[in-house]
């Protein structure tokens, strides 16, 4: 799907060059093409047309965009392990976002900060970025929540603090139960059920993955979710001993995470 979209843009980008476009037409178009390099990972390209945006919203002071594709080069930067520069344009989308009292973008920028945190190891700063995303969410869609729940409740599942992950679970099925069409959060929060319940290196818990969870996103190629769940799999096969199973996703593993990260050069 991505990938058709980024072929009409592109084939629109050829047109674009000799047409005359408002600016404001202009940079939205080369956000939506950041948006769309982001989808199907070519990071590189997607920091071009994140900056090209970034260039004309500047000029005509539309600031809720430039905070925007600020964010969008803060989450490349980090898919690129370029922590530095990731938390550079988050910040720098921060004092935007505080600027114009945008509450929705300061949830998705402390998000994003929690999860380099996280990344990094400091779990407790990550809780606290998490929390503060979740404060400037509260009056924001339920959709927009998820993704902070879920990656709270991971956080505490990773440090034994169990009852606490119990009741964001339940907080991210409730809005589950409003918002059915989001398939992707279905079926994570049910994984760390079947985690709380029976644990991560479970018989129920690998199955689910392997039946449910790794089908669903390879047909979304979703790499970021596969090379996440890859692992947890070869692992559970390494401890049961079925050491050719491990290796296939051990491999997998290894080949998603380079094309997560990966710079188009190389290519």
């Amino acid at each position: 799907m991505y990938n058709d979209a980024y072929g009409y843009l592109k084939n629109a980008e050829d047109v674009l060059i000799n047409m005359t476009v408002e600016p404001l037409e202009k940079g939205y178009f080369y956000y939506l093409l950041g948006l769309v390099t982001n989808r199907i990972w070519k990071n590189l390209t997607s920091l071009e047309y994140s900056k090209a945006a970034l260039e004309i919203f500047e000029e005509i002071c539309e600031f809720k965009r430039s905070a925007e594709c600020r964010i969008l080069a803060g989450i490349i930067n980090l898919r690129i392990e370029n922590w530095d520069e990731s938390k550079r344009q988050l910040k720098l989308a921060e004092k935007i976002a505080t600027a114009i009292n945008n509450s929705s973008l300061l949830g998705k920028i402390y998000h994003n900060l929690g999860y380099i945190e996280a990344r990094k190891g400091d779990l407790t700063a990550a809780l606290e970025l998490y929390l503060k995303s979740l404060d400037y969410k509260e009056n924001d869609l339920d959709s927009n929540v998820l993704p902070t729940l879920h990656n709270l409740i991971e956080l505490h599942i990773k440090v034994a603090q169990s009852e606490e992950a119990i009741r964001l679970l339940n907080k991210g099925l409730q809005i589950i139960d409003t918002i059915s069409y989001n398939q992707d959060y279905i079926f994570l929060l049910t994984h760390f059920k079947n985690v709380l319940s029976y644990g991560i290196s479970h018989e129920n818990t690998a199955i689910y993955i392997k039946d449910k969870l790794i089908p669903y996103f390879e047909n979304k190629y979703d790499i970021l979710r596969l090379n996440e769940f890859y692992p947890i799999l070869g692992k559970f096969y390494e401890n049961s001993k079925k050491y050719k199973l491990a290796t296939h996703y051990y491999n997998l593993t290894i080949n998603t995470y380079k094309k997560l990260t990966h710079t188009e050069e190389y290519y």
